[in-house]
């Protein structure tokens, strides 16, 4: 079984080329260039990054072995848990600064949208703590 960095680092460079179409599509409809540039350098990005892991990982099978037995390991399935639970729990508290920054400067909108990715955040994370919770 492949390692999960491995497969993450498969599909980023495929993602960064979404991306780079995205941009050019973007620019082809007249969209603001600092949106076209924001779309080629994450897009850019995440293909330079995804390449140079898979090349890190190709010519280095010793690493894929470390990872794969990481991947089974208690403590580091109990690490990545906890990781995951207190980079959760961050993520509620700043979108919920943002919130009441945006509202005070007087930004409905933004304030809004923020406010429905927090709530897809914690439907995401309830149907996730369900499902896991009846398959373990």
């Amino acid at each position: 079984m492949k390692p999960f960095a491995s497969k993450i680092l498969a599909y980023l460079p495929i993602i960064g080329l979404l991306l780079l179409a995205i941009a050019f599509l973007a620019k082809q409809l007249g969209a603001n260039e600092l949106v076209t540039y924001f779309f080629v350098t994450v897009g850019a990005l995440w293909i330079i990054v995804g390449l140079v892991g898979l090349a890190v990982r190709r010519f280095n099978p010793r690493l894929i072995k470390t990872q794969e037995i990481d991947q089974r390991d208690e403590r580091s399935i109990s690490l990545r848990e906890k990781s995951g639970l207190l980079t959760c729990v961050v993520a509620f508290v700043v979108l919920d600064i943002l919130i009441i920054a945006l509202l005070i400067m007087g930004y409905i909108l933004p304030a809004i949208l923020v406010g429905t990715t927090l709530v897809i955040l914690v439907v995401t994370f309830l149907l996730a703590q369900t499902y896991y919770a009846k398959k373990l």
